[in-house]
This record gives C-alpha cells, sequence and structure tokens, in this order.
C-alpha cells in the first residue's frame, strides 16, 4: 500500500528560514514541502493542488516579494472559500493581534524566535493529523 506523503506550504519571505523549513520537513518521514516567498504565490500555486497544511509567516515583507501580510493572506484564503489548516509563525508578542487570527483557520501560533522552532513545527504538523 502506497504511504501518501502530507503536503506543507511554507510562505516565508525570508530564504534562509523557509529553506530550513523546507528540507526539515521533507527530511521527515511523511511530508513533502514546498517554500513560496509570498501570498500571492502560495495562493497561485492552489489551482495545482491543496496541500494539507500551511506555515505562513505574520509579517512578510512587502518590500521583498509581495503586497499581503500573513493576516491579508488568511483573509483572502477565506475569501476564496479555502479551509486549510494554518500553523502562524511570528516573532510577533501583540496579543490582541493575535487574538484575531482565531477567525481563520488558524490552529497553532508558534513563535519562530525559539531555538526549537523547527523541532517544533514538526511537532505542530504532527498535532493536526
Amino acid at each position: 500500500m502506497e504511504v501518501k506523503n502530507k503536503k506543507v506550504y511554507i510562505v516565508e519571505d525570508s530564504n534562509i528560514i523557509s529553506d530550513l523549513l523546507e528540507r526539515f520537513i521533507s527530511n521527515t518521514e511523511g511530508y513533502q514541502a514546498k517554500a513560496f516567498c509570498s501570498g500571492e504565490s502560495m495562493i497561485a500555486d492552489l489551482e495545482n493542488g491543496m496541500p494539507d497544511i500551511i506555515l505562513l509567516d505574520y509579517y512578510l515583507d512587502p518590500a521583498k516579494k509581495g503586497l499581503m501580510n500573513g493576516e491579508q493572506v488568511l483573509q483572502k484564503l477565506q475569501i476564496l472559500g479555502y479551509e486549510i489548516p494554518v500553523i502562524m509563525l511570528t516573532g510577533l508578542q501583540d496579543v490582541i493581534k493575535l487574538e484575531r487570527l482565531k477567525y481563520f483557520n488558524v490552529k497553532h501560533i508558534l513563535n519562530k524566535d525559539r531555538d526549537d522552532i523547527f523541532d517544533k513545527v514538526v511537532q505542530t504538523i504532527k498535532k493536526i493529523e
């Protein structure tokens, strides 16, 4: 019987972080990862297939890659009718802003300033299954 890998999309404007996350997740048995530098590019790719989970950076720098920040990506996914579980990655400590995310399909919020962020991401993805 063929085992299906869970697809994880990573939306992160830092090439270093997205590359490390993509490699770390893809090297975990049962998962494949694909990284995007902007919310726009990830949303456009949804026509080619749906991920099982999205890792989404809250602060996507519009000067670097795209026009939408993480919250705007969540809004766009909701408008388009996608109900994909999201793990939000952030360094943000603003509880009020984070509290708003519960109205979207955000399952977990992880502080990416943690030393063990890569292990924590994989643990959190496994909890969503």
